[in-house]
């Protein structure tokens, strides 16, 4: 007789086990479908609209480097403050110019173009504050004072202005 051990019979008979199918990520009704289909178009449009806006606004990074540019120049040269105080006073017509239309700002000089300053930008840094020199000194001799921080404050001031002027489009 063939004896096998009691275990041995019971081992035999067991099956491998077996795994269930995998569950699958596919979206098993419409809604889910639908969301994502939303959240595509959503996040499309936020890409295209963030795209836009900073394009409409590149300008405004131009001009912070050009006086950045300027400011560079005058450490470099502290005596050449009548051209300097020139480039920033351009530098700021160039940026109106590109917000608004050319027949409300092309034509402003002293008192108008400070107003027009303040009344675009949060505050009255140019009719009371340092950007006051672009009506007293714009075309005197001395241009730009060589005291360090007025040139700052001027420059921080115009800076400030450049960033946060409400164009006539989109009021940013």
């Amino acid at each position: 007789m063939n004896e096998t051990p009691a275990g041995s019979e019971a081992l035999a008979r067991l099956h491998d086990v077996v795994a269930p199918a995998p569950v699958s990520w596919a979206p098993q009704t419409v809604g889910w479908v639908v969301l994502a289909a939303v959240l595509a178009a959503l996040l499309a449009w936020w890409g295209w609209r963030t795209w836009k806006r900073a394009q409409a606004n590149r300008y405004r990074k131009v001009a912070l480097a050009e006086i950045d540019r300027v400011q560079r120049d005058l450490r470099e040269d502290p005596s050449n403050g009548r051209a300097a105080l020139g480039e920033v006073n351009e530098i700021l017509k160039r940026t109106a110019l590109t917000a608004w239309p050319r027949a409300e700002v092309a034509s402003l000089a002293g008192e108008e173009w400070l107003k027009v300053l303040d009344a675009t930008a949060e505050g009255r840094a140019f009719r009371d504050g340092p950007g006051r020199v672009l009506a007293d000194r714009v075309y005197a001799p001395g241009g730009l004072t060589a005291g360090e921080e007025e040139r700052r404050a001027f420059l921080e001031a115009v800076r400030r202005w450049v960033r946060h002027h409400r164009r006539a489009d989109d009021g940013s």
